[in-house]
């Protein structure tokens, strides 16, 4: 299986199925991405098409055996849209050299615009009348109108080509009328008043429509670029050059050059280049970029450092672990931008508006022309066309398609600087709905590094021989067991085991049976010893009886007790304890503000747990859970008709978190923890999932606030710009005041998108 990554202008392979994300100019609005969308993913082999209007992106999944990439570039160019190739992985952020021309273009043809509109606007806001008055303002209006404002033309053809009107359309009509109606007045006057209609020109408004929307743009897409300040600075924390050590000799060479196992030299203050081990030497490292923590964390030999930190005072050398697009940094950058092409739930209620809201548009501008036509005979039919273009402009739906992706895009880079993933946007909208947050003890409220306290032996002295012949004491000789049988499980409480066990050169178990969550059994020597749960024990054919006390012991001190049975009697119980983490009572505390319901959930006995939950302050909990439970218990939860999150480190955790309505995993934990969790937490502290509520909170509460600038504020406005107020109280709606507002629309939707990159979580 071929599989092939670039993290931006994204290429991805994987089986039948292929993935690209190209950077697409002349994308404007709502219309716009539904009109792509639609076109495109009707293509035969097309699986699913996704458009990004904040940053001109396409992203289609495809069959590339039934259908070509040059075949989904043509159908997009039909479409009336050009495809940009991205080269570096900063470009879909940032605008292209190409659209950087055609800005600087743009801002020229506006200022161009500006100076013939002035004249334009003084002459009839002047009512200055004299000899070839109009056909100056044709010849000032023209260019203003024709050339600066092709591009809505030129759009607007395409668009209605294709059969999918859009903002264009509006414009081209709403600029187009006025200029037209104009001209007519000024070519054929005497037509107009055998009608009996005094001819008007309103070049003026054709002129500065064309003016504001320009503006507009231009404006928008400045603020737009701001939207990825997030993840560019991600990009520039990766070093362009590492020191390597090459046949004994420092040199220096590029980024993309370091190889797995390289031994790389990093000095007082340099940043780390890749991921990889401290081999020598100490320092601080700042991995606030990472976990979102102020405070450096000290390194020494065997610490595992992360490329694109900065190193502290000391200098280091370290083996190189992961380089070029393995690295956490470039993980980080492929999972934002991901999250950023993605859209949450909310974002179908622009979809499905803009699937109708251009004809109807049209559909009320004519009928508001109609009925002045009507109403009040040719000598209305000025206010009519007033109408008909206030109505075009105003309602505009570019601003409706910006509204949530801008405040997706803001936030989850916001979040990445708080060292928090969200994997999709779909989890950032769900987070601040949750009720119930269902929390896994070891790793996540605990360290995960629990350690051998102490060791309660049974009482059967003929399992231990005699202790002058053995010159071990029965607990050295329950732990040599223990670490016996656990030889080779990976699992936390195995690992502390024999940490503490004595180190002997034993013989290789001969048979291992395991049993995830509960314990294992191991034969040899001419033995049979099971280590793990009292119910694990009783499973194995242990009879406890009485014995079962001692886990009781253990665990009425808050200790985590494993049992050690040889031949099916109990020798002993290890107990080991794990710290909760410094901040896991602060963070309960915090989330239990924030009116959370909290539940623990662990493997433990009752006891042990009880005592945990009481330590950090939670009064649900969920004992003696087997791993494949844990999701069942969430699933129970749910059906109360509440939405729940887990958060978990280990691979037992992957079930729930994939059951969960979100999933918090946390980035210290197992791959798979990270992979199945919506949102990953890469410092390991339960107050980030305080963080990633609120931010989910602040960013829905923008999207609803970009939605009202974006639609309600202008379809209010819709009656007015039709006249429906003048005949009771003689208001109308100018259309140089219906573009302006249209234009502010949507800088202010990008704009107010903007405050979440100073929130404070």
């Amino acid at each position: 299986m071929k599989e092939e990554t670039r993290i931006a202008g994204h290429d991805q392979s994987k089986g039948s199925t292929t993935s690209v994300t190209w950077r697409v100019d002349g994308i404007h609005c709502a219309s716009c991405v539904r009109r792509i969308e639609r076109g495109v993913g009707e293509l035969e082999g097309v699986e699913s098409v996704q458009v990004n209007l904040a940053t001109r992106e396409v992203g289609i999944c495809f069959q590339p055996g039934k259908v070509a990439r040059e075949v989904l570039k043509q159908r997009i160019r039909d479409l009336g849209y050009e495809v940009v190739e991205p080269s570096t992985d900063a470009q879909p952020l940032d605008m292209s050299e190409a659209e950087r021309r055609r800005w600087r273009a743009r801002k020229y043809e506006l200022i161009a615009a500006i100076l013939l509109s002035l004249p334009i606007v003084g002459v009839e806001m002047a009512h200055l009348r004299f000899p070839y008055r109009d056909w100056l303002l044709i010849g000032l209006a023209s260019p203003v109108v024709l050339w600066a404002g092709r591009g809505f033309f030129v759009g607007a053809f395409k668009a209605l080509r294709s059969r999918s009107p859009d903002m264009n359309v509006l414009v081209a009509l709403g600029t187009g009328t006025a200029y037209l109606y104009s001209v007519a007045a000024v070519v054929m006057p005497q037509w107009w008043r055998a009608l009996g209609v005094t001819p008007h020109t309103y070049f003026e408004s054709a002129s500065l429509i064309t003016v504001f929307v320009l503006l507009g743009r231009l404006l928008e897409e400045r603020a737009r670029v701001h939207t990825g300040d997030a993840v560019r600075a991600l990009l520039s924390r990766s070093p362009k050059l590492a020191r390597v050590v090459r046949d004994g000799v420092e040199v220096e060479i590029p980024i993309a050059e370091v190889r797995v196992g390289d031994e790389v030299v990093v000095r007082a203050g340099e940043m780390i280049p890749v991921d990889g081990v401290v081999l020598s030497g100490t320092t601080t490292v700042d991995e606030s970029l990472f976990t979102g923590e102020p405070l450096p964390v000290e390194k020494g030999v065997g610490s595992r450092v992360i490329g694109g930190t900065l190193n502290g005072a000391g200098g280091i050398r370290m083996r190189a672990e992961r380089v070029g697009s393995d690295t956490m940094l470039a993980q980080m950058v492929r999972l934002v931008r991901e999250a950023q092409m993605s859209k949450p739930p909310i974002a179908r209620l622009a979809d499905q508006v803009s699937a109708y809201f251009v004809p109807t548009v049209l559909a009320i501008a004519l009928l508001a022309l109609t009925i002045w036509w009507v109403a009040g005979g040719p000598a209305m039919i000025g206010h009519g066309v007033l109408a008909f273009v206030s109505v075009l402009l105003i309602a505009c739906p570019c601003a409706l398609g910006l509204a949530t992706p801008t405040a997706v895009m803001v936030a989850t880079g916001r979040a990445a600087q708080m060292g928090i993933l969200f994997r999709k946007a779909e989890a950032l909208e769900k987070a601040h709905t949750l009720n119930v947050l269902v929390l896994d003890k070891t790793g996540t409220l605990t360290e995960g590094r629990p350690k051998v306290v102490n060791v309660i032996v049974a009482d059967h002295p003929e399992l231990f021989g005699s202790p002058a012949r053995e010159k071990r004491t029965p607990e050295e000789i329950v732990l040599e067991l223990a670490a016996w049988a656990e030889k080779y499980s990976d699992h936390p409480l195995a690992q502390a085991i024999l940490k503490a066990a004595p180190k002997r050169n034993l013989p290789e178990p001969e048979e291992v049976q395991a049993t995830p969550g509960l314990g294992v059994l191991a034969r040899g020597r001419g033995i049979e010893v099971a280590v793990g749960s009292a119910a694990f024990l009783r499973q194995s054919g242990v009879v406890l009886d009485s014995d079962e006390k001692l886990f009781d012991k253990a665990a009425a001190e808050g200790w985590s007790p494993v049992g050690v049975a040889v031949n099916g009697r109990l020798a002993g119980v290890v107990a080991l304890a794990d710290r909760l983490k410094p901040d896991s009572r602060d963070a309960v505390a915090e989330l239990a503000a924030m009116g959370l319901e909290l539940w623990m959930i662990t493997g433990d006995r009752v006891a042990s747990a009880r005592a945990i939950a009481e330590e950090v302050g939670i009064k649900n909990f969920y004992a003696e859970v087997l791993p494949t439970e844990k999701a069942d218990r969430i699933a129970v939860l749910q059906e109360n008709g509440v939405r729940v999150g887990m958060v978990g480190d280990g691979i037992n955790d992957a079930p729930a978190l994939v059951r969960a309505d979100v999933g918090f995993a946390l980035a210290a934990g197992a791959d798979i923890a990270v992979e199945a969790g919506d949102v990953t937490l890469m410092g390991g502290s339960l107050r980030s999932v305080a963080r990633a509520i609120r931010l989910s909170q602040a960013t829905v509460r923008i999207i609803w606030q970009n939605l009202f600038f974006a639609f309600f504020y202008n379809v209010l406005c819709i009656p007015l710009a039709a006249g429906l107020f003048y005949p009771l109280l003689g208001w109308t709606l100018n259309p140089m005041v219906a573009s302006a507002a249209m234009a502010l629309s949507s800088v202010s939707v990008v704009t107010n998108s903007l405050r979440l990159k100073r929130l404070s979580v």
